[in-house]
């Protein structure tokens, strides 16, 4: 790759800088992601970018893969550890904002959704977190009686969201007795962006 940009003066242009200079440094338009794959077959270089005209979304390539910059919101299943949603009611959606993962949504705990120690979920996408603590903000509601607010973080490349309370002086982790014993009708929203590795 011979580099970035070329002052063009009066003359000829050759096809590779047509490709290096012009189409290779442009924001391309595809109808699908499949289109893209098929026409740049061969022919990727790191810094591409591409438009996916089906789903509304930008992408960009870093040398090995296509990696989402832009993307629509769309659901998802948690992941969970310490969690069974059983016949609760969960509401989750996940997209990519200039290259950070957002991530939120809610479950409303039903007579079978179980807490079986510190509750955690799963970074869709299998993406870790960037170097330092991603945050966002959240609510556990014990239906009828309070709202907590709730921190859900990812520490340094892990891989899974981690909630806390502030309750009962520093606070601790969401888990079966903590801010509240959890039963049917309780809700646990989040909304957390994560600076993607």
């Amino acid at each position: 790759m011979p580099g970035g940009f070329k002052d063009f003066g009066a003359e000829v242009l050759a096809s590779a800088d047509v490709d290096e200079y012009l189409m290779r440094q442009s924001i391309m338009r595809f109808a699908s992601t499949s289109a893209r794959d098929t026409a740049l077959s061969g022919n990727l270089e790191e810094g591409m970018w591409a438009w996916n005209s089906d789903s509304d979304e930008l992408y960009y390539y870093d040398g090995s893969a296509w990696k989402p910059f832009m993307t629509q919101w769309a659901t998802y299943t948690p992941t969970w550890t310490n969690l069974t949603a059983g016949n609760g009611t969960v509401v989750a959606r996940k997209r990519y904002v200039a290259g950070d993962l957002r991530m939120r949504g809610y479950i409303t705990f039903g007579s079978t959704t179980a807490v079986s120690g510190n509750i955690q979920q799963t970074i869709e996408n299998s993406e870790t977190s960037d170097a330092g603590v991603s945050g966002g903000s959240g609510r556990a509601n014990d239906s009828g009686t309070r709202i907590y607010l709730i921190q859900p973080f990812v520490d340094p490349s892990d891989t899974e969201i981690q909630f806390q309370h502030t309750e009962s002086g520093n606070g601790g982790t969401i888990n079966a007795t903590a801010p509240f014993t959890w039963t049917t009708g309780d809700t646990l929203t989040w909304d957390i962006t994560i600076p993607v590795a």
